[in-house]
């Protein structure tokens, strides 16, 4: 049996058991037990399952909540300022940085240090924020808007991104589910993307709630980041998972 049939396989049965152990799957699909956990961690890794001791279980990953921009910044703010901290730390004199949208990332704005930075951002409340506050160039992508996340979008606004480099981009989300970092809006998802092909060190930011959460759109692979910066409320059985793709900061 080819390997793509016999994963194919191995999915359809964890969809009607929930749970898969290595010597059955082994006796179903006459392969070696060696073969089966080279399939399992493969599936694992494209996040499609979570290896356990002895078999894997079927991935489970809740649906993002819509909530309004106003509401998000209410919510977890201690771990979004410990989350900033870590990601001020990442940032150096002469950085070339974009700052994606998110109540999180407006948080970084509130501790940046006094040297000389340009900042570019899609994101007018993160905009707003820095007026007043004395970098080398602040820089505003624009396009269309959409007001509940602050954020402009599209393809003018795309058109722009295309065409910049970063040293730093630090992105936000709605939600990671196993490798993918997904996003309510398709057209940000996008986006950000593009902003995390053109930098040279590429940042995810996500508080512990959004961990094992699945949005509408995966716009990229935690494979492909330099780290994932949370808060110290993850779970070390979740850090453990991410840190087999990635950094966890």
């Amino acid at each position: 049996m080819l390997k793509t049939k016999r994963q194919e396989a191995i999915l359809s049965m964890l969809e009607a058991t929930k749970v898969v152990e290595v010597v059955q799957l082994a006796k179903d699909l006459r392969v070696t037990e060696m073969t089966i956990r080279r399939d399992l961690k493969e599936l694992e890794d494209d996040g499609q399952l979570v290896r356990v001791h002895g078999g894997a279980k079927k991935a489970g990953f809740s649906s993002y909540t819509v909530i309004s921009h106003e509401k998000k910044a209410k919510i977890h703010t201690e771990e979004k300022k410990e989350i900033a901290r870590k990601c001020v730390g990442l940032i150096e004199e002469n950085d070339i940085i974009f700052l994606g949208s998110g109540t999180t990332i407006e948080y970084i704005v509130d501790i940046l240090p006094a040297i000389d930075l340009t900042i570019i951002t899609n994101s007018l409340s993160i905009f707003n924020r820095l007026q007043g506050l004395n970098f080398r160039s602040t820089i505003l992508i624009g396009g269309r808007y959409r007001h509940s996340t602050d954020t402009f979008y599209g393809v003018f606004s795309n058109e722009m991104i295309d065409k910049i480099k970063v040293a730093k981009a630090f992105i936000g989300t709605n939600g990671i589910a196993g490798v993918n970092v997904t996003t309510t809006y398709e057209d940000e998802g996008q986006g950000n993307q593009l902003v995390l092909n053109n930098a040279e060190h590429r940042y995810i930011v996500s508080d512990f709630s959004k961990l094992e959460i699945s949005a509408l759109y995966t716009f990229y692979n935690l494979k492909n980041i330099d780290a994932l910066i949370t808060d110290s409320r993850i779970a070390e059985s979740q850090r453990q998972y991410y840190e087999r793709f990635t950094r966890v900061l």
